[in-house]
């Protein structure tokens, strides 16, 4: 496989695992434990570490090396700032563009529906898929602006959000309310009511991060465990020392 192929492989590996938090945050990864569980070459690691920070999942230090992100309450709130800053203006260039048939926006409402809520238990890629599947209505309205810098940005901090999503979102009732919510936009935007629309996913977007601050605030009042291994000011070992891998990676393989 050629080294574009592999990256973009161990690129998902590591976008899922950091989302689910299988690595968690301020979890060291090791290039070279990496390599060598994954059974590749440095060079697509390397290339995958620099797709990762640009998604906002991990951070390189010089001479400290490569760190799953933080997350934080303050984090989170200038995350959904820029959220809510796009699609009110991608509603606003629906406007201008007078465009009320929303395909893309009806198919992600529909691919919602009805989807059954995975158990505690279920495996976490279960979990993840259903939280996107809903959260693919706010990527298919900001898609239906046809902005193409707007929708790379909103892209770019997509998978950022999806871990917030992922870590505190996951509540009984939370989808059901959501998806009552989306209708409601869809339906006054293909009325044309576009002022409307965005009185309504403000209120949406704003409800979602009361409850969820509120959460992040009480979990960041106890202290994190870091299951996979040392995590930046968890140790007292010298931190040029090898990182321990997270379990996930000990039995993937990577086919060249």
């Amino acid at each position: 496989m050629e080294i574009l192929g592999v990256t973009k492989t161990v690129v998902e590996l590591l976008r899922k695992n950091i989302i689910t938090g299988q690595l968690p945050a301020k979890q060291r990864l090791s290039e070279v434990d990496l390599a060598h569980h994954l059974q590749i070459s440095r060079a697509p690691l390397r290339e995958a570490f620099r797709v990762l920070e640009e998604d906002q999942l991990v951070v390189s230090t010089p001479r400290r090396g490569c760190y799953v992100t933080d997350v934080s309450s303050e984090d989170f709130v200038q995350l959904y700032q820029a959220r809510e800053m796009i699609e009110v203006y991608a509603i606003d260039l629906l406007k201008v563009k007078g465009i009320k048939q929303l395909p893309e926006v009806e198919k992600a409402l529909s691919d919602a529906a009805g989807l059954a809520m995975p158990g505690e238990k279920e495996p976490a890629e279960e979990k993840l898929d259903y939280i996107l599947a809903f959260a693919a209505f706010h990527d298919a309205i900001v898609g239906s602006s046809e902005n193409r810098q707007l929708i790379h940005f909103y892209r770019r901090i997509g998978f950022h959000l999806a871990r917030y999503q992922f870590m505190y979102a996951y509540l009984p009732g939370l989808t059901v309310n959501s998806q009552r919510q989306h209708d409601e936009i869809c339906t006054v935007i293909k009325k044309g009511q576009y002022a409307h629309a965005k009185k309504l996913i403000k209120v949406h977007i704003k409800s979602f991060v009361d409850l969820m601050e509120d959460k992040i605030n009480e979990s960041m009042s106890t202290a994190p465990s870091f299951p996979y291994g040392p995590a930046v000011g968890q140790s007292d070992k010298p931190e040029d020392e090898k990182a321990l891998v997270a379990k996930p990676f000990s039995e993937v393989k990577v086919e060249q």
